[in-house]
């Protein structure tokens, strides 16, 4: 039987060469050797050594137990014996060879990441304030859902230049009107484009405009911005 170890290697130190020269028969040169080896690649105590051979192993169990403790905390894995009886195994994997397809994991998984974007508390807190005038059941129902609604929100005010403000008042004005109650479902509307190529948050601007208050006065300076029809 062939004893298969997931080891590939250990540090033979200078102290067993000058222990092993200490031995003057080559039976008990051999018996602690294979003392040694067996530990270090099979993590098996030596057994039926005689007196002599003993004491030298024991003068190096410490480091050779040490040498063991630090592979398997490395591989995390553990040492042992596996009787095999082809040499068509698969080889194993050294503790480097595990900390080097962690590692590549690691990074494939970072590279394939796209940066999270992040969002003002400003942008977070016109978000929560306009979910007040939707019903439940129209409400983001996952992460990914209420990531576009922030991100049409942060949009309106970036590229649109749209108040938050403002926003918030479309929203309230659409969804208190007795069609659009029922046509307009979500906030990521607002960008999106009508049959005419206009964006919807122009749109419901000069549809709700008056001269009541000062929400719609500033409605009325963004309908004149986008159809350039002031005076």
């Amino acid at each position: 039987m062939k004893k298969l170890t997931k080891r590939k290697g250990f540090n033979f130190l200078r102290s067993y060469f000058d222990v092993l020269n200490e031995l003057q028969n080559d039976t008990d040169k051999v018996n602690f050797l294979l003392s040694i080896i067996n530990k270090q690649f099979l993590n098996e105590s030596p057994d039926g050594l005689n007196f002599i051979v003993n004491l030298c192993y024991e003068s190096q169990r410490h480091q050779i137990e040490s040498s063991v403790k630090g592979w398997e905390r490395a591989a995390n894995d553990t040492l042992g014996t596996t009787l095999v009886t082809t040499l068509g195994t698969t080889p194993m994997t050294t503790p480097k060879e595990l900390e080097e397809k962690e590692e590549l994991k690691e990074k494939e998984k970072v590279k394939g990441e796209k940066p999270k974007k992040v969002f003002t508390a400003e942008i977070n807190q016109c978000y929560e304030d306009t979910l007040q005038y939707f019903t439940n059941n129209l409400h983001p129902k996952n992460e990914k859902e209420k990531f576009l609604w922030l991100d049409t929100i942060e949009k309106l005010e970036r590229i649109d230049e749209i108040p938050l403000s403002w926003t918030l008042h479309i929203v309230k004005r659409t969804r208190e009107d007795v069609f659009w109650v029922k046509n307009f479902l979500s906030i990521t509307k607002l960008r999106k484009k009508n049959s005419d190529g206009k964006l919807w948050a122009e749109v419901f601007i000069e549809k709700f405009r008056t001269r009541k208050a000062p929400e719609d006065i500033e409605m009325d300076r963004l309908r004149l911005k986008y159809t350039g029809n002031g005076e």
